[in-house]
């Protein structure tokens, strides 16, 4: 058994069918420091998991003047989940509806949506509801807020202590 145990390549999940991937990476700057310390890695291993496996990854980047899709169809567009940044606060609703237009663009609709973000993401805003949206956020230092965007599975990780991460993300990913 193969086990997402490390920052490797190697993952394991309950069911070992990999299914079509679309990360949505919060870059923007509320998302930086101790919470990108936990997202950018989970983003990392996640799509490359896909990718290994075949059946298709991307990567919305949300934040910066607008949000986009970046297709991974090698391990060089994976520079991208390390070296986007956004000054802006980002539109999370923009930034979800840009990802289920991805999945649906796949042609598969066992296809997993992932937000990876802090556990404020959309606070503010009205957030479409998406079938097989799943989460993983970041609860800030001192923080034990959960989040508001409604999913069909989510965990939360405190930034400073991730502990269980690869396990929570595989769960995720199952």
């Amino acid at each position: 058994t193969r086990c997402l145990s490390d920052w490797s390549s190697d993952v394991c999940s309950s069911d070992p069918r990999v299914r079509p991937l679309v990360v949505v990476l919060d870059v923007t700057a509320a998302a930086l420091g101790v919470v990108e310390g936990v997202t950018r890695p989970a983003a990392q291993v996640a799509l490359n998991r896909a990718y290994e496996a075949g059946v298709g990854a991307w990567l919305v980047v949300l934040g910066g003047m607008r949000n986009r899709v970046v297709e991974v169809q090698s391990r060089r567009d994976l520079v991208q989940v390390w070296t986007s940044r956004g000054e802006a606060l980002g539109d999370a609703r923009d930034g979800l509806e840009l990802a289920r237009r991805t999945r649906e663009s796949m042609g598969s609709e066992e296809g997993i949506i992932l937000v990876l973000s802090h556990a404020w993401f959309g606070w503010d805003e009205s957030l479409p509801e998406i079938a097989g949206l799943r989460g993983l956020f970041v609860r800030y230092p001192g923080t034990r807020v959960n989040p508001k965007l409604s999913c069909e599975a989510w965990e939360t990780v405190d930034a400073e202590r991730p502990g269980a991460l690869w396990d929570k993300l595989g769960e995720l990913l199952a």
